[in-house]
C-alpha cells in the first residue's frame, strides 16, 4: 500500500504543494509546532514524495522551494471524536464518534527546505507561521494621537489581510494623548501594547484561514468546537479507550507578587497624589500542566477535567499553551505508543500534546515579554505650528515640533503633543524665558528615556536659522538678539569681548536697517532711556568692570543698568523711576 492509499491523519491542502500526474507530489508525514496565547504560533511540516516518484528521484530531489515560500497552506488532523453508544438503537445504529471532524492548521509557509533523502522518498520541511509573523520584518516610526489602544491597532492592522476579531470591552479604554512608536517592529509595538493594557490574543483557525482573537474578559474563551474535547479525563498510560485523554496531569502552586504599588507626577497638578495600587498581580499561582494524545486541544480553548485523583483539580481550566507533535510510524513498525513514546503494533500514528493550563475562574494577564523602547540621547525635530503663525504655544509655554522620522504626520499643529522647554531659571511667574519660534530646529530628549515622555532641552542653528551676526567674523561678540513677530527689526544686547574695543551694546535695528546704538565703556555703568544717557559712576580700581546688565523695553525705548555698583545703584534706580513716571 502506498503513501496516498494509506488513511491519513494528516492532509495538506496549498496551491504551492506540487502535483504529479494530478495526485499531490508531497504528503504530510509529521506536524510538530506550538500554540501560545499572546505569541505567534510555529509549526514544523515535514512532507515525504510519493510512491509514484520513486522511479523519478531528480524530479523528487528538485522541487521548487522559492515557489512554495510565502504561500497559503491549510493542514487538517483529523479528530477520531469519541466513542458513544445510543441505547436501543439496532445494531450498529448505536455506535457514534462524537465529535469526530477535523482540526485545521491554516497558516503561511514561512521557509521551505529540502531535508534529507529516506530510501525510495525525499523528505521536504515546511515552517508554517501566521500572517501576523510578517509584521516582524517591518519597522517603523510613528505617533498616534487622542486615540485609544483599540483604535491604534485597528491603525496598525489596517492593511492586512488577515481577520481580527474583537472580545474586548472597548469603553473601558481611555485615549491616550501620545503615543509612540520608535524603531519598533509592528509585531513588537503590537504585543507591547497588548501587554500594557492587559489584552490576551491567539489565533483560531476555520474555512482555510486564521483568524486574530483579541480579548480582556474571562467570557471570550471558549471551549473546543467540537464535543470530544470539552469535557477530558486523566487514565493511566495504555488504556484501551475509544477517546482521548491525559494521561499526566501536574498541578502546581507557587508564591507570587499580590500587589504592585507606584506613583507619578502630573506637571499639570503638581499637588495631586497619583499614588496607584494594584491588587490584581498578572501571573496566578495555581497552574497545572499535561499531556496526553488530545489532538483536538489548541491555546484558547477551555475545558472541564475529569477523573484527577484530586478533587481540586477536577475544574475548568483554560489553555495557555499546547505543544503537538503528530508523526506517521514507519511501515515496520506501526502500532502504539508506549510511556517512552516508543510504537507498539496496531497504529499507524503517533500522537503526544503537551499543554500548560490556567483555571478560567482565574484572570489571565498577559507577562511583560516586550520592553518600552529608550531613546539614550537627544533627537532633532523642527519646530511647528497652524499656517500664519510665527509662535504657536500654550499657557504652559510648551511647544509643538516635527520630527524628522515622523513619516506619517504633517508639520502642523498636530504633528506632536505639546512639549515642554527647559529654560535656564523657572520660577512661579519669575525667571527665564525664550520660546522656540515655528521652523526653529530644536534638540528633543526623553523624560527616563521614555518616547511617551518627550522634553525640549536645546535649541541649534542651521542653514534656515542662523547666528544671530556673521561668524567667524564677528567671534568676540557674546549677546543676545531677538526679531520682531511678523517684522525684520531687531533687539539686541552684545558684549564685545575683543581685546582692543571691549564693551556693551543695546541697541535695536529697524525694518529699513537703521541702527540705535549705545555703547558702554568698560568700568563705566549708564542708564539708557530713549536717546538719552547718563553714566552712574566712572571706572574705578575699587569697583572694577562692570559684572553684569539687564534691559527692561517700553514703547520701543531700551534701558540699561548695571547692578554692581555699591551706592551709586539707588542713585540710578531713582533717575529711573523718575523718568519712568515723567
Amino acid at each position: 500500500m502506498g503513501l496516498l492509499d494509506t488513511p491519513r491523519t494528516l492532509i495538506a491542502q496549498s496551491a504551492a504543494l506540487p502535483q504529479h500526474l494530478g495526485q499531490p507530489a508531497l504528503v504530510p508525514v509529521r506536524l510538530q509546532g506550538e500554540e501560545r496565547l499572546n505569541d505567534l504560533f510555529v509549526y514544523l511540516l515535514e512532507l515525504k514524495t510519493a510512491d509514484a516518484l520513486a522511479f523519478a528521484p531528480s524530479l523528487a530531489a528538485n522541487f521548487d522551494l522559492a515557489g512554495m515560500v510565502g504561500r497559503e497552506i491549510t493542514v487538517s488532523i483529523q479528530l477520531e471524536g469519541r466513542g458513544h453508544f445510543i441505547p436501543g438503537a439496532v445494531g450498529d445504529q448505536g455506535l457514534a464518534n462524537q465529535g469526530a471532524g477535523v482540526r485545521e492548521i491554516s497558516a503561511l509557509i514561512a521557509e521551505a527546505r529540502y531535508l534529507r533523502e529516506e530510501g525510495r522518498h525525499h523528505v521536504y520541511g515546511l515552517t508554517l507561521r501566521p500572517r501576523l509573523w510578517l509584521a516582524t520584518l517591518i519597522a517603523d516610526c510613528r505617533i498616534f494621537q487622542d486615540k485609544t489602544v483599540i483604535q491604534i491597532l485597528d491603525d496598525l492592522f489596517a492593511d492586512t489581510p488577515f481577520v481580527v476579531e474583537k472580545r474586548l470591552q472597548t469603553a473601558k479604554y481611555p485615549p491616550r494623548d501620545y503615543q509612540t512608536q520608535f524603531n519598533e517592529t509592528d509585531y513588537h509595538f503590537f504585543a507591547r501594547l497588548c501587554e500594557e493594557w492587559g489584552i490576551a490574543w491567539w489565533f483560531e483557525h476555520a474555512d482555510g484561514k486564521h483568524r486574530l482573537i483579541l480579548a480582556d474578559q474571562p467570557g471570550a474563551y471558549r471551549p473546543s468546537p467540537s464535543d470530544a474535547y470539552r469535557q477530558v479525563s486523566v487514565y493511566p498510560p495504555g488504556h484501551k479507550l475509544d477517546e482521548e485523554y491525559l494521561h499526566a496531569v501536574s498541578i502546581r502552586d507557587r508564591l507570587v507578587t499580590g500587589a504592585w504599588a507606584g506613583t507619578d507626577v502630573d506637571y499639570t497638578r503638581r499637588r495631586a497624589d497619583l499614588a496607584v495600587r494594584h491588587h490584581d498581580p498578572r501571573p496566578t499561582g495555581w497552574q497545572a500542566s499535561a499531556r496526553g494524545n488530545v489532538r483536538g486541544l489548541a491555546a484558547g480553548h477551555t475545558f472541564h477535567l475529569k477523573k484527577h485523583p484530586q478533587d481540586a483539580a477536577n475544574i475548568e481550566w483554560l489553555i495557555l499553551s499546547a505543544r503537538l507533535d503528530i508523526e506517521e510510524i514507519a511501515q515496520e513498525s506501526q502500532g502504539s505508543a508506549n510511556l517512552d513514546g516508543h510504537p507498539l503494533p496496531a497504529q499507524q500514528w503517533r500522537c503526544s500534546v503537551d499543554l500548560e493550563l490556567q483555571p478560567t475562574r482565574e484572570a489571565y494577564r498577559p507577562p511583560l515579554k516586550h520592553a518600552r523602547p529608550a531613546i539614550g540621547g537627544a533627537v532633532r525635530a523642527i519646530v511647528t505650528g497652524p499656517a500664519g503663525k510665527e509662535i504657536w504655544t500654550d499657557p504652559y509655554g510648551r511647544v509643538k515640533v516635527a520630527f524628522p522620522w515622523g513619516r506619517y504626520l504633517r508639520s502642523d499643529d498636530h504633528s506632536s503633543c505639546w512639549l515642554r522647554v527647559s529654560t535656564a531659571w523657572a520660577g512661579n511667574q519669575y525667571g527665564g524665558i525664550q520660546l522656540p519660534r515655528i521652523g526653529h530646529e530644536v534638540l528633543v530628549s526623553f523624560e527616563g528615556g521614555d518616547p511617551d515622555k518627550p522634553i525640549v532641552t536645546g535649541r541649534v542653528v542651521d542653514n534656515q536659522n542662523l547666528p544671530p551676526w556673521q561668524l567667524p567674523g564677528n567671534q568676540a561678540l557674546s549677546g543676545l538678539r531677538s526679531k520682531e513677530l511678523y517684522g525684520q527689526r531687531n533687539n539686541h544686547l552684545v558684549l564685545d569681548d575683543s581685546e582692543a574695543d571691549g564693551q556693551v551694546r543695546e541697541g535695536r535695528l529697524d525694518a529699513e536697517g537703521s541702527a540705535t546704538l549705545e555703547d558702554v565703556p568698560i568700568g563705566a555703568a549708564t542708564v539708557y532711556y530713549g536717546e538719552t544717557s547718563q553714566t552712574a559712576r566712572p571706572a574705578t580700581p575699587e569697583f572694577g568692570p562692570p559684572a553684569l546688565g539687564f534691559m527692561i523695553e517700553e514703547d520701543l525705548a531700551e534701558i540699561g543698568i548695571d547692578v554692581r555698583g555699591g551706592e551709586q545703584i539707588d542713585a540710578c534706580l531713582a533717575q529711573l523711576t523718575e523718568r519712568h513716571h515723567d
